[in-house]
C-alpha cells in the first residue's frame, strides 16, 4: 500500500472505530440536513450576488430548522410556552392550538 490520506483514514478506521465513527457521522448528519433542505426547497438559488446568494442560503436553511422544530412539537406532543410583557407566562392546551391554526388557514 503505497500511504497517503487513504491508508492514514484505513487506519483510523481500524485503530479507533468510535473516533472514525463520531465525525463520519457528523458528515453523514450534514448530507442529510442538505439533502432535506434541497428536496424542500429546490437546489438552486435564484439571487444574482454572492451576498444574496449567502442569505437566501441561510433563509432556507433557518426555515428547515423552523419545520423541523414545529414537526417535532406536533410528533412530541409539546405545547408552546409564551411569555408576556409582565413576565408571567401562558400556556394554550394542545387542541387549542391545533384549533387555531385550522381555522387561521381555513382548513375547517
Amino acid at each position: 500500500m503505497a500511504g497517503g490520506t487513504f491508508a492514514k483514514m484505513f487506519h483510523l478506521y481500524s485503530d479507533e472505530r468510535d473516533e472514525y465513527a463520531r465525525h463520519y457521522h457528523a458528515r453523514s448528519n450534514v448530507e442529510s440536513t442538505f439533502s432535506m433542505v434541497k428536496a424542500k426547497f429546490g437546489d438552486s438559488l435564484r439571487s444574482k450576488t454572492d451576498t444574496a446568494m449567502a442569505n437566501e442560503a441561510l433563509c432556507k436553511l433557518l426555515c428547515h430548522n423552523l419545520c423541523c422544530l414545529i414537526m417535532s412539537a406536533y410528533e412530541l406532543g409539546i405545547v408552546a410556552k409564551f411569555w408576556g410583557t409582565d413576565g408571567a407566562t401562558t400556556a394554550l392546551p394542545a387542541s387549542a392550538v391545533e384549533d387555531e391554526a385550522t381555522e387561521a388557514w381555513g382548513w375547517v
